[in-house]
């Protein structure tokens, strides 16, 4: 399913003061101090995830990723939330993470958004919150931080079209895969430091 584009502002996200180093298990890469690059194109592409731990801790963590087209670096942001959230809490705070990132360094640079995001559940809920507004229907407060994100990227000064395509977890595309871990690796950083973040630097041979 691929939602229209989006025509309709939070804070950043919180940093940590020290960043924490974590071992993907997969790639063996860590977390990098280098900050996150600005595509040279006007089109980017961003994969975005939350993990939820249901077996009794309630820990998140969310994600999203992005390549760098010149360099084949990939680069990710990560963020653990602490306890006591959701596994819809979780996929919106990937999406909300990337529109803030956007916000914040991508306005004047990138023309045309594309999150990809693969819970179609989270999709659904910030489609008919943009479709329809808020009036008689309880949205996720995320649900509706998305949205005036995405309102205010469209009437920046040079406005960024924000699209959202679903699409399947665990199918082999690497930019999810690579979301994914890094969903699963900040939440697990939930039970060691509470609410805390990380970036990610991997070159694209490294990720399998």
């Amino acid at each position: 399913m691929t939602a229209k584009p989006f025509d309709r502002q939070t804070a950043p996200p919180a940093t940590s003061t020290t960043i924490r180093t974590f071992e993907m298990a997969s790639h063996g890469t860590t977390t990098a101090t280098i900050p996150l690059s600005a595509p040279p194109f006007g089109d980017q592409v961003v994969y975005t995830d939350g993990s939820f731990d249901d077996s009794g801790t309630t820990a998140a963590g969310c994600a999203f990723v992005f390549k760098d087209r010149t360099t084949e670096m990939w680069y990710g942001f990560g963020a653990s939330f602490g306890f006591q959230a959701s596994p819809k809490t979780a996929e919106l705070m990937g999406i909300k993470h990337a529109l803030t990132y956007a916000k914040h360094n991508w306005i004047g640079v990138v023309t045309d958004l594309e999150i990809r995001a693969d819970s179609t559940f989270a999709i659904g809920d910030v489609q008919h919150c943009w479709d329809f507004g808020t009036a008689d229907w309880n949205h996720h407060p995320v649900t509706i931080e998305i949205c005036d994100l995405m309102l205010e990227l469209r009437n920046a000064a040079s406005p960024i079209n924000v699209s959202i395509q679903a699409i399947r977890a665990h199918s082999g595309i690497r930019g999810n895969d690579l979301a994914d871990e890094l969903a699963v690796t900040t939440r697990r950083a939930s039970g060691m430091f509470g609410r805390s973040t990380t970036s990610l630097a991997v070159h694209d041979s490294l990720v399998r």
